[in-house]
């Protein structure tokens, strides 16, 4: 038998095996910069999911979010298109059940 702990629903129909096809684990990298002077890193989602992304100043100040719905599992770029002065940042992505953090370097 099969038992949800929490107090909601929950449709075990769609619940799989719990053994993931490619064992994907959850990541961050930094690619760099783009044309735009965007900054650009690649995320892998392990599993299907809603993604939060938090990136946070030296001081735990938010400075941009974004939240994506209903991510695939696979490797997705992430393009950080607010400006940034140069500093230390974290990098917070935050699915169903796992997370991954990066600390992230601007220099100019």
């Amino acid at each position: 038998p099969y038992y949800h702990l929490c107090n909601e629903q929950f449709d075990y129909s769609a619940w799989k095996s719990g053994k993931r096809s490619a064992e994907l684990s959850p990541s961050i990298r930094d690619l760099g910069k783009d044309a735009q002077n965007n900054e650009i890193m690649e995320v892998t989602v392990p599993e299907h999911s809603d993604i939060y992304v938090d990136i946070l100043n030296r001081h735990g100040e938010i400075v941009w979010k974004l939240k994506a719905d209903g991510l695939k599992p696979g490797v997705h770029q992430v393009v950080w298109d607010g400006f940034a002065s140069p500093g230390l940042y974290n990098v917070y992505v935050k699915g169903m059940g796992w997370d991954a953090v990066k600390q992230k370097v601007i220099y100019s």
